[in-house]
This record gives C-alpha cells, sequence and structure tokens, in this order.
C-alpha cells in the first residue's frame, strides 16, 4: 500500500513538473474519448513514430491531423473486428503491437482516423492502463 502511495506522488510530481508531459503522466485508466485521443498522440509522438517506416510515419501523421471517431467496447470484440478485417494473418500487418494482445478481459478504446479514399489508421488502448496495444491502417475506400 505504502508503495503505491508512493509511486501515485511520483506521478503526480513529475506531472506537475512538465506540465503533464511525463512518460509517467500517460499511465493510468482512459475514461473519456478525449483522454484516449490525447493519450494516443503522446504515445504516438513519444514511442510511436520514431519506430515507423518513414513512408508509414508520413501517412500516419496525415491522419493524426483530423479527430478520430473513438468508441470503446472490450477488447476481444475489438481484436474480432481485426481478425475480420485484415483477415487471419491480421498481426503481420500491424505497425504496431499484435492482434493476441487484444485478446484479454476488459475494456478497450478504438480510435479510428477515416481515409476517404486511402488508408485510414486505426489504434487500441486499453482503457484499464493506457498502454497502445495495437495500431494498423485499415483498408482503402
Amino acid at each position: 500500500m505504502i508503495v503505491r502511495v508512493l509511486e501515485v506522488a511520483a506521478w503526480v510530481f513529475l506531472a506537475a513538473v512538465d506540465g503533464g508531459t511525463s512518460v509517467a503522466a500517460v499511465d493510468g485508466p482512459v475514461k473519456t474519448a478525449q483522454e484516449a485521443e490525447a493519450r494516443f498522440r503522446r504515445a504516438f509522438d513519444r514511442e510511436i513514430s520514431s519506430t515507423l517506416a518513414s513512408e508509414n510515419r508520413a501517412l500516419a501523421e496525415r491522419r493524426l491531423g483530423t479527430r478520430p471517431s473513438v468508441h470503446r467496447q472490450s477488447c476481444r470484440a475489438l481484436r474480432t473486428q481485426l481478425v475480420e478485417t485484415l483477415g487471419p494473418a491480421a498481426s503481420e500487418t500491424l505497425l504496431r503491437g499484435t492482434a493476441q494482445q487484444l485478446d484479454r478481459a476488459g475494456s478497450c478504446w478504438q480510435l479510428h482516423w477515416d481515409g476517404q479514399l486511402e488508408s485510414g489508421l486505426s489504434a487500441v488502448i486499453e482503457a484499464a492502463q493506457g498502454r497502445v496495444l495495437a495500431l494498423w491502417f485499415t483498408p482503402e475506400g
């Protein structure tokens, strides 16, 4: 219990020191669609962007310039949607994460940026801890 209190105190301190942009400030539950969008954007800028190939990064950044649709659903239901959309080898086409990581109890947030006539972008964030579990381009159209 004492360790948890100290951990939370450290998060609050770090968030206050740097205006809420520290990695520690990113952890924790995601309760609203707005929090999900902000959490993904911070994770993308800090951790994900630098791991993408330049053409994927450029396309993802174009999508992030618009507002996503955001909804909360069971993580397992989102895994089913992912596999139905991308096929049995879905994990091979993900930019980050695996379909198997979505095979868990609890709820997740799905963010989707429509690509209009090009590929869209989708991400899944675990609601309880706020971790980005998966990121992928959706089929065109």
